[in-house]
């Protein structure tokens, strides 16, 4: 895995090669997948480690961005202002609590992949679990039907869904 000085140097070159600085050193924010810098274009740069987090966290923002979603519900979404595929760089857009801005780990399904089934019990479910998923799972369904977000689908990671369930 890269350490942090290796993320900085990768978004240190995107802001370069886009005539922009990285604000401070210090960082906007941080996780397993990667760190947050501010532009001084005021974007965020985000750099990931690894090619399948930062692959699922484009797709999920290219389908944002061609159904023109700012929000889902209650939360913001930052918008994708641009992309470096070698460097494993998102630019996206400054967003204010509560938000929605990682999308490294979702699980990306088609419309007939997330049709209502029945669970074991009965009871109707999108593979989302019931807590803090079904306001989510809401928002999507009230943007699913004014035709805004049809193609994004969210999921939380298995593990999550587990203890979800077993708690």
């Amino acid at each position: 895995m890269a350490d942090n000085s290796q993320l900085l140097s990768r978004a240190e070159a995107y802001a370069d090669s886009k005539g922009i600085r990285l604000i401070g050193k210090n960082m906007l924010g941080y996780g397993s997948d990667g760190s947050v810098w501010h532009s001084s274009r005021r974007t965020a740069v985000k750099a990931l480690y690894h090619q399948k987090n930062f692959d699922n966290e484009l797709e999920c923002y290219l389908r944002l961005k061609a159904a023109s979603v700012r929000r889902i519900g209650m939360f913001d979404v930052p918008f994708l202002e641009d992309f470096d595929n070698e460097r494993r760089i998102l630019e996206i857009s400054i967003v204010q609590p509560p938000y929605l801005l990682d999308f490294g780990k979702v699980y990306l399904v088609s419309c007939a992949d997330a049709s209502l089934r029945r669970t074991n019990d009965g009871q109707r479910s999108r593979g989302v679990a019931r807590t803090i998923w079904r306001p989510l799972e809401q928002s999507l369904a009230c943007h699913e039907a004014l035709g805004a977000a049809r193609h994004l689908r969210l999921r939380p990671p298995a593990r999550q869904r587990m203890l979800r369930r077993r708690g």
